[in-house]
């Protein structure tokens, strides 16, 4: 996994945020211990107007926001019906 600094301050690839959040949720992140809290701060995230806005009110997300002056970003972990 890959986190740069940059003039916006910490920044991270699509890439290596799909990694950290695959394990998160195999529970291979830090301990299993540290991904069950990491996974249920992301299902608690109160911004919903980007991944879970487009999907049925019964399907979970857990999810992370982010902004800039430009820029709207969001990255999760989306539990289907199976």
């Amino acid at each position: 996994m890959s986190f740069e600094t940059g003039s916006n301050g910490p920044q991270i690839s699509a890439r290596a945020a799909g990694a950290l959040l695959e394990k998160i949720y195999l529970g291979k992140a830090v301990s299993q211990g540290a991904s069950i809290e990491m996974k249920n701060l992301l299902l608690a995230q109160a911004v919903d107007d980007r991944i879970p806005k487009y999907l049925p009110e019964n399907i979970k997300v857990a999810h992370k926001t982010g902004e800039l002056d430009t820029l709207r970003h969001d990255a999760g972990i989306v539990y289907g019906e199976n």
